[in-house]
């Protein structure tokens, strides 16, 4: 007659049983964990990488003597972003024209703001400047140069457009051939508050587009601005003098996401030293 398995026996591969099943448990939760830092990690670096290349290829076209740097505090920070270039190949004072050689992708359109270079005296440059105004009709044209040859010829890619301005107070008779032509919109970028969390905002026309995140809602976003000589300023919000002068700009950014344990976050940062336009 075959014999069963004792009481004892059943007790004893139950406990081990038991044990194995929390061993294997155990291990599962751990990689669990390990995979969900991994993935913090990953998500954090690549918000933050993501976050600082924008706002680098923003600011490095901001000109912080010609006026684009419109605010500035610790933690937000409001310019002027270009959007378009070009350069002017004629002008029609009457008419309140410019003829454009668009050379960024897409082109101008009516309801643009632009900032158009007046030289004013040719012999001086303390003089020049930037004059703002919007489009009111936008065209197509031909433009030749006083060599004889279309600018569209000396400019592979460059779109022509032709430019129609209120042109109120603006100097006509100062802006020449091959003055640049650039158009903006004002873009502030911010921490603000997006399904709940904190994010980088970027907002144009008073409308939030989260940039990346979420971040922690004290610290997420600091700026830190140095002047020619290397002096930080530290009065805030800066004034018009101070963001005028201002030369370099350092950001750092810090990005938060869940990580594997209950309740457990990751955060991580970048720090970047951005130099403006003509800085």
């Amino acid at each position: 007659m075959r014999e069963g398995f004792t009481f004892v026996e059943l007790l004893l591969v139950l406990v081990l049983g038991t044990m194995l099943l929390g061993a294997v448990y155990e291990t599962l939760s751990r990689q669990e964990e390990a995979y969900g830092l991994f993935n913090a990690v990953a998500g954090t670096q690549q918000d933050t990488r993501m976050g600082m290349d924008v706002l680098a290829a923003e600011l490095r076209e901001v000109s912080a003597g010609g006026g684009d740097l419109i605010m500035a505090t610790q933690d937000s920070l409001k310019i002027r972003g270009l959007r378009q270039f070009g350069l002017i190949c004629a002008t029609d004072k009457n008419n309140k024209r410019f003829t454009v050689a668009n050379l960024g992708a897409g082109g101008f359109v009516v309801g643009d703001s632009v900032l158009i270079y007046v030289d004013q005296d040719s012999l001086k440059a303390a003089d020049d400047t930037w004059q703002r105004d919007v489009l009111s009709a936008v065209g197509t044209t031909t433009c030749t140069t006083t060599l004889g040859l279309s600018l569209g010829s000396l400019l592979p890619g460059g779109t022509l457009q032709q430019l129609t301005v209120p042109g109120a107070g603006l100097r006509f008779d100062s802006i020449f051939p091959g003055a640049p032509i650039r158009s903006f919109e004002t873009v502030t970028y911010r921490v603000g508050t997006t399904d709940g969390e904190p994010f980088l905002q970027r907002v144009v026309s008073g409308t939030a587009t989260p940039l990346f995140g979420p971040v922690p809602a004290t610290g997420g976003f600091r700026i830190e601005y140095f002047d020619t000589a290397g002096t930080q300023l530290t009065t805030f919000p800066l004034s018009a003098a101070d963001r005028a002068i201002v030369q370099r700009i350092r950001l750092e950014l810090h990005a938060r996401r869940r990580a594997g344990g209950p309740g457990s976050t990751y955060t991580d940062s970048l720090v970047s030293d951005i130099y403006l336009r003509g800085g």
